[in-house]
């Protein structure tokens, strides 16, 4: 694979030992990619592998690390969890940044009057990862037990407080070894995404088959606890009602349960994507203006997921978007507190 074109990509393989070893010459294709509502970025290299002397070898076992730079700037850092040969010739390897740690380990923790912040840093402390900067919440939380839970959904969960009392999101990614929480501002926006220039591709659809506009919850003797609908929807869309059977709740509550179903029901469906000419920088959670006047694909959105590919030279890039700048969260269970 040709990774020498500006910039110029490469692909470092680091044993545990810390003896690096430059896997370039031997990469037919590299795909990273990452979501927001998923902890770890990933990172796959698929290697040219045969008996044919002139072929470079070498073995990459699962463990080691991997670093994947452009322009000697580290674009990911991860671990090898899985390596694949067969007799076609091709080696792919899999690997994933730190946070999969957190994701896959599980622990019980009681915290008393620590900040958000102060959780994550003993947490990554007790695991073994690198705690880097870390956004402030000016939060506390008076008590909080998580039982057999992942560490990483521990962490979304006391940001997840925290978020709920400031109105504030964070972001947990890793960045060169060390795990950030970043707090969601309002984004400068970098990068033009358009038809003129770097926009290969895109797809922009709209659905309602989701969509309700009337509520109605029924108790268990079959009587009407609450009904609410929106009249602008069911003029423009037509009646989709939404039948919910509830029991032991007041009547009060009952109406808040129908109305806050409503707003979570009463939308429709939108989707977006696009092929781009790869830019390093773009990846979840990122904002991103789009100019596509065929599909009427045109304003600020946000990154929900990337997928970025290199082959025979040429970086390219998929997104999938968002209206909405979104974060991953989690609630905490009612008898956590």
């Amino acid at each position: 694979m040709d990774l020498l074109e500006k910039p110029r990509y490469r692909i470092n393989h680091v044993l545990q030992d810390g003896t690096a070893f430059d896997l370039t010459p031997a990469v037919r294709s590299v795909k990273w990619s990452g979501d927001i509502r998923q902890a770890a970025r990933s990172l796959e290299v698929s290697l040219a592998f045969g008996s044919d002397s002139m072929q470079p070898k070498h073995d990459v076992p699962v463990g080691s690390h991997l670093f994947l730079y452009s322009d000697e700037r580290e674009l990911f850092r991860g671990v090898v969890f899985s390596a694949q040969k067969n007799t076609q010739g091709n080696y792919t390897l899999k690997a994933y940044d730190h946070l999969i740690y957190l994701l896959k380990s599980k622990g019980t923790y009681k915290f008393r009057q620590m900040q958000p912040e102060q959780i994550i840093a003993q947490l990554c402390a007790d695991y073994g990862l690198i705690a880097g900067d870390l956004a402030s919440t000016d939060y506390m939380i008076d008590k909080v037990i998580l039982r057999e839970k992942s560490i990483y959904d521990m962490c979304l969960i006391v940001l997840t407080m925290a978020m709920k009392q400031n109105g504030k999101k964070y972001q947990i990614k890793m960045k060169e070894g060390a795990l950030q929480v970043v707090e969601k501002g309002d984004q400068v926006l970098r990068w033009l995404l358009t038809g003129q220039a770097n926009l290969l591709s895109a797809d922009f659809g709209e659905n309602i088959d989701e969509m309700r506009n009337r509520v109605v919850l029924m108790g268990d003797k079959d009587q009407v606890l609450a009904e609410v609908d929106d009249p602008a929807l069911i003029d423009q869309y037509g009646l989709l009602m939404e039948l919910k059977r509830e029991s032991n709740i007041k009547p009060s509550e009952a109406r808040t349960m129908a109305e806050n179903l409503l707003k979570e029901l009463g939308k429709s469906s939108r989707e977006a994507s696009l092929e781009c000419l790869g830019i390093d920088d773009v990846e979840a959670g990122v904002a991103v203006q789009v100019e596509e006047t065929l599909t009427g694909l045109t304003g600020v959105f946000y990154v929900e997921n990337d997928e970025h590919t290199l082959e025979n030279g040429c970086h390219q890039m998929r997104l999938k978007l968002a209206w909405t700048d979104e974060v991953n969260t989690k609630e905490a269970d009612k008898d956590d507190r």
